[in-house]
């Protein structure tokens, strides 16, 4: 621990400012995915699994990158065009079995809200 507080010292402080201000903007985009969430499980006819075989149109029963970004080209849901690569982050980083795809409960952590705001 004492190393990573020298190598944080060593830093310039625009670089640290920077940081800081990097964290604060992933805050903040936490903040409002969060909203999102709880905006969704707050409606009425909202139902996770039906969402998820809603996106798992070939019955896989898990959801890969392009089962998302057919899925938002189908529903026009984006503004601007998801990349695979995108997708394919927003899967790694919630997959929990490390299998390159989304099972019903990984979806969950993606949909579900983590807590109340």
């Amino acid at each position: 621990m004492n190393q990573k507080r020298n190598y944080y010292e060593k830093l310039s402080s625009s670089l640290k400012s920077k940081f800081g201000e990097l964290l604060l903007m992933i805050a903040e985009e936490e903040l409002l995915i969060e909203a999102q969430r709880q905006k969704l499980s707050r409606t009425p006819d909202f139902d996770p699994f039906s969402c998820f075989q809603r996106i798992d149109k070939s019955l896989k029963g898990h959801l890969r990158s392009e089962d998302f970004i057919i899925f938002l080209v189908e529903n026009k849901k984006c503004d601007y065009e998801i990349s695979e690569l995108e997708c394919f982050y927003m899967i790694k980083f919630f997959d929990s079995l490390f299998q390159g795809f989304l099972i019903y409960e990984d979806f969950q952590q993606v949909i579900l809200p983590c807590d109340d705001l």
